[in-house]
């Protein structure tokens, strides 16, 4: 199932973000600043669409110390089969990854796994490129992009295609875990 649809359901592709972000960080105290930030939603949207929430119990407010904020409400009554509902939806086709990345830099190979295979535990990053010439800044607009529509930062590694022959060689383990752990070439370039 695709965001598509779901932001169809919602009536509203902002709600969909917010949604997916507290549920990806449940124990996690937010400002609303820090959601419309997050999800790039602007503040009145943000504040509308979190204030509907609230009304559905979906969100509490809650203090912790000196700190207050909202929070994921554990006892929200349809939880489960939301939060199956929004997090089994892929939040990007293979082709808007590559979209989003082709001006980054020479893209070698690009593998994803993590968060965009709904497999969190069993990888070390959500997102691989071997790339050269590789321009930080548009990188880190990409990244910022991306996880303001899955609603969590994502773990990435990029390295050069100098760089990445060298670690396979050495059978690196940090490489050895990419490729054990399950992942998908997006582009493959290197022939691996």
């Amino acid at each position: 199932m695709s965001t598509e649809i779901l932001e169809k359901i919602f009536n509203s592709p902002y709600r969909v973000k917010i949604i997916r972000l507290f549920f990806l960080n449940p124990q996690e105290l937010f400002a609303v600043n820090d959601i419309a930030v997050r999800t790039k939603t602007p503040r009145n949207t943000t504040r509308k669409e979190l204030l509907m929430l609230k009304k559905i119990s979906f969100i509490k407010r809650v203090a912790r110390g000196k700190k207050e904020g909202l929070q994921l409400n554990p006892s929200f009554l349809l939880s489960r089969p939301l939060k199956n509902l929004v997090l089994n939806s892929a939040p990007f086709s293979n082709k808007e990854i590559i979209k989003r990345f082709k001006m980054v830099g020479r893209l070698k190979l690009m593998i994803i796994s993590g968060i965009f295979l709904q497999n969190e535990e069993n990888s070390r990053v959500d997102l691989f490129i071997v790339a050269d010439q590789v321009k930080k800044s548009l990188l880190k607009k990409a990244l910022k992009n991306i996880e303001a529509k899955i609603g969590k930062e994502l773990e990435y590694s990029v390295m050069s295609s100098q760089e990445f022959q060298y670690r396979l060689g050495m059978y690196d383990k940090f490489m050895r875990d990419i490729f054990d752990s399950p992942h998908e070439k997006v582009i493959n370039k290197l022939n691996i």
